[in-house]
């Protein structure tokens, strides 16, 4: 059987996810509700940004809305 080299995907991406159904039987990933009821990709119930970071502003995920987690780098498809 020849070996094939695993490049990883960027987590949480819609490439990863295509990356994983090419190579495997299957995914696995965690589906979670912004506020503002958007489904995202996120394995943590909590925002993945340093605390400092947070501003006073929650670290649970389902207290933000799409469009701020977008502005702090998250990633929408």
């Amino acid at each position: 059987m020849e070996a094939v080299e695993w490049i990883p995907a960027p987590e949480n991406t819609l490439e990863s996810l295509k990356h994983g159904l090419r190579m495997f039987d299957g995914v696995e990933f965690d589906v979670r509700i912004t506020a503002d009821d958007r489904l995202i990709i996120h394995h943590d119930r909590t925002v993945s940004i340093p605390p400092t970071e947070l501003k006073g502003r929650s670290k649970w995920l389902e207290e933000w809305n799409l469009d701020d987690l977008v502005d702090l780098g998250f990633l929408s498809f």
